[in-house]
């Protein structure tokens, strides 16, 4: 797994979000290359009661006692990239947990899930694909964005 790169004062570096074809995304949805980011959004830094909690049984996403997401219906892709988050302990990024196959874009198809995953009931955790197209990162948002 790649680290984040550290600048002075604990920030780190922010990769660039990119859309499915590689090219930046507007700054609405996209960051600022190079920017730096609080050091709480780092993973190691954020405190467990923080952390997000996906329960897998009733479908649904919690920070704290907040519910971020409720699943109706089958989401696969999104559910498994939210497996794949509470199995690893919430960390700042993981690899791509979406399997491929033939006639799969598979770059597309996590910017979709991702996309998605950021239509929530309460706004408070904000997904990105990681700029590669292999990987999902997640940040809090304060309660104004």
């Amino acid at each position: 797994m790649r680290l984040p790169q550290t600048r002075p004062g604990g920030g780190h570096v922010c990769a660039p979000s990119l859309d499915h074809k590689g090219r930046k995304e507007g700054r609405k949805e996209g960051r600022k290359e190079g920017k730096t980011c609080e050091p709480s959004r780092v993973s190691g830094r954020i405190p467990p009661s923080k952390k997000p909690r996906w329960d897998r049984d009733s479908r649904t996403l919690w920070l704290g006692d907040v519910l971020i997401k409720r699943f109706r219906q089958p989401a696969k892709n999104q559910e498994t990239i939210l497996d794949a988050f509470e199995e690893e302990g919430w960390p700042n990024h993981i690899d791509d947990p979406l399997p491929g196959g033939d006639n799969v874009d598979s770059p597309e198809r996590l910017h979709d899930a991702v996309r998605r995953l950021n239509e929530q009931k309460n706004r408070r955790i904000r997904f990105l694909c990681d700029g590669r197209g292999k990987g999902v990162q997640w940040e809090l948002l304060s309660a104004k964005d």
